[in-house]
């Protein structure tokens, strides 16, 4: 017995004089102590954590040569391999864990919508119930984010002293050539697709990718959901026409598809405007998205067409009487995709539009057929080296073909434009990032290449904040019916912006300054007889926009600021000055509210811009006279009969505002010297618009609350 328990003291003397104590301390890049790190050796049960101060100790048996692994949540994990005598006393740092997911997001310039979205400021119940913006028209949300002028006669898009030419809308990647409806002249346009098929906007007002090119001022990118969550069919009737959609989801296969038919004659018939109709606005419009599903990748094909006709009878000032006026317009266009992985660290793109567009414009006697043809490809390579760089490669090829003719006049242009890209994005930090990007072009039709670098980087401070720069080149082909020689060259800005940012799960704050040089601007004399590249301008100003669902339960609001002071000396301007649709001003208040007990989301939408100039020929000075203020106050009310069926109401400026924008004058004089003028307003000054909408779902939940 006594030797037995003799034996037993010695072998556990010996166990005990064998373990090897691991000890250390374990601190960030900034020298903090990191509490609850997880260290062990590998393939062992040996470890323990990180106390207050960050130390660590504990006992393990393992002998020689060893992995001691070390990690925490949201740092790199490391591994040291050693003697285990040699692992006493550590001093480790752990790094910052640099990915996508948790690292700083560049905002300079860039707004987006869309629930997945890390930089998203409006989601797309957002996008589609604000007030006033004509019941589900992606382009009038849009216009509520700052950096927008108000210019009610047309609808377009323009971007801080920008004109809407200067801004370009793409879908899935891919350029839309001929994004808005066509509509009488000083009638405002529309966006020509339906906000059912999208599942985000990203709306840049400047510092875009280098993807991007023939842009002066912004980039509108649409992107189509990727794969539909169930089979739906969505029914609406209104008060201006009917639509139907329907999707079907298979295994692998989906299929969306929406048809609308629009005709304002009803509606004209009890709501008049100033116009003298001979026809309303008719229109049929349709679009449609099929995806596969790889097993590395997801194709899409897009197809989308409208047919539209409208006559108005009008005074004309160059006539100097009423005329009928007619707008009839064919549109078709087309894109695919495909977007999938080579591998693990291989991402590739590539796609291709086409469109179609037949215009008939008439007044009175006189017809203009305009025929547009258009072609965009596009590759793109990107290759992940590691969670921190990322560098991407493509090239594009965009093509039109423009034609008119007339009862004694044919005429047109031919435009091949080839461009390559790179951008390369590397995370320096979480909190560090710099994307740095260049940009080739050529265009045939003027014979001439361009280089355009870019840059942009952001640096996030605290758990919200962050502060954004970018600056680059961005070239634009000038307008067609100017490129008259060889001797023209790309119209082109230089770009900086600084932008401070605050994200909260419940409040966004940004503030953005901007600086913008206009060079090589398209400039025409005064007899109209010499066209060139002498043209000039600036544009700068501060944009602040602020969201805040947070203050009061059940309301959303945000507000949009914007400051431009912008001039030009380009097209047939004698001196440099602002520009008619630039206004220094712009405003806008957009609040929603749910009230629970009566099922309803009522909205509200106040936009306010301040006087623009124009130019009066009678006068003596250029571009001095001035519009009045506008003003626009809307209602939406959204009401659910039940989970799939909803009544919708908005209401266009329902104080009834009378605004203005500005002078249309002749353009000869008439025999006294003076050039007649018509002021341009609104056509209507007050709006309604009603709709029920039904939806049929797999789960019977699923609504048309998103896309009203």
């Amino acid at each position: 017995m006594k030797n037995l328990l003799l034996i037993i003291i010695v072998l556990s003397s010996n166990f005990l004089y064998s373990q090897t104590i691991i000890s250390g301390i374990v601190k960030d890049s900034k020298g903090k102590a990191i509490t609850g790190a997880n260290v062990y050796i590998e393939n062992t049960y040996d470890g323990g954590f990180t106390d207050i101060n960050g130390v660590f100790s504990f006992k393990t048996n393992e002998k020689e040569e060893k992995t001691l692994v070390i990690s925490f949540v949201s740092y790199k994990t490391i591994k040291i391999m050693s003697d285990i005598t040699k692992m006493k006393n550590l001093k480790i740092v752990l790094k910052d864990e640099v990915n996508e997911l948790n690292a700083v997001t560049i905002t300079a310039g860039t707004f987006e919508t869309g629930d997945n979205s890390k930089t998203a400021v409006l989601n797309p119940i957002d996008v589609v119930t604000t007030a006033g913006a004509e019941a589900g028209d992606i382009n009038s949300a849009i216009k509520t984010l700052p950096g927008i002028q108000t210019v009610g006669e047309d609808g377009r898009l323009f971007v801080r002293g920008g004109d809407a030419r200067e801004t370009k809308v793409y879908i899935d990647g891919m350029h839309v050539f001929k994004p808005y409806l066509s509509t009488n002249q000083n009638t405002p346009t529309r966006s020509r697709f339906s906000s059912f098929l999208f599942k985000g906007v990203a709306f840049s007002s400047g510092g875009y990718s280098s993807e991007y090119g023939d842009a002066l001022s912004g980039v509108l990118s649409m992107n189509t959901t990727d794969f539909p969550i169930q089979s739906k069919t969505d029914i609406s009737i209104m008060t201006v026409g009917l639509g139907l959609g329907k999707t079907k989801k298979w295994e692998k296969d989906a299929i969306s598809i929406s048809a609308n038919y629009i005709n304002l004659a009803p509606y004209k018939a009890l709501f008049p405007d100033k116009y003298e109709w001979k026809k309303p606005y008719v229109a049929f419009s349709g679009e449609g998205v099929y995806r596969h599903q790889f097993k590395s990748g997801l194709f899409k094909f897009y197809a989308a067409g409208t047919k539209s006709n409208a006559i108005i009878n009008d005074y004309n000032v160059d006539y100097n009487k009423k005329l009928d006026s007619q707008i009839k317009n064919d549109n078709i266009y087309i894109n695919y995709t495909f977007k999938g992985s080579i591998n693990n660290k291989n991402i590739f793109f590539a796609g291709a539009s086409y469109i179609f567009d037949k215009s008939k414009y008439k007044i009175d006697d006189s017809q203009k057929n305009v025929f547009l043809k258009g072609h965009h490809t596009k590759v793109k390579f990107t290759h992940i080296f590691n969670d921190q760089m990322k560098l991407s490669l493509g090239g594009e090829r965009i093509g039109q073909n423009l034609s008119f003719n007339t009862y004694m006049l044919e005429g047109g242009s031919n435009s091949k434009q080839y461009a390559a890209f790179t951008e390369m994005k590397y995370l320096f930090t979480k909190n560090f990032v710099v994307k740095g990007g260049f940009r080739a072009e050529y265009a045939d039709i003027i014979e001439r290449w361009n280089t355009a670098p870019r840059i942009s980087l952001a640096y996030r401070f605290g758990k919200y904040g962050q502060v954004s720069f970018a600056a680059g080149k961005y070239f634009q082909l000038p307008d067609m019916n100017f490129i008259s020689s060889s001797n023209i060259k790309y119209e082109n800005t230089n770009q900086y912006i600084l932008n401070y940012s605050y994200k909260s799960q419940s409040r966004i704050l940004r503030i953005e300054a901007y600086h913008k040089k206009y060079n090589d601007l398209i400039l025409v004399s005064q007899d109209f007889k010499t066209i060139s590249n002498l043209g000039k301008g600036f544009s700068r100003g501060l944009d602040v926009f602020w969201k805040d669902k947070k203050t009061l339960k059940f309301l959303e609001y945000w507000l949009s600021y914007s400051y431009l002071d912008s001039k030009k000396l380009y097209r047939n301007f004698p001196v440099e000055a602002t520009p008619a649709f630039a206004s220094k001003h712009n405003f806008s208040i957009v609040a929603k509210y749910w009230i629970g007990n009566i099922k309803s989301y009522p909205g509200i939408t106040y936009t306010y811009s301040s006087p623009r100039p124009y130019n009066n020929p009678n006068s003596n000075s250029f571009m001095t006279e001035k519009t009045k203020s506008y003003h626009n106050l809307s209602l939406t009310w959204s009401y659910l009969i039940s989970q799939q069926k909803i009544l919708f109401f908005s209401f266009s400026n329902i104080l009834g505002f009378e605004n203005e924008y500005g002078y249309q004058y002749s353009r000869i004089p008439d025999s006294n010297g003076i050039y007649r003028s018509k002021l341009i307003t609104p056509p209507v000054t007050r709006s309604i618009f009603i709709g029920f909408f039904w939806t049929i779902s797999d789960d019977n939940k699923a609504n048309q609350l998103d896309r009203l």
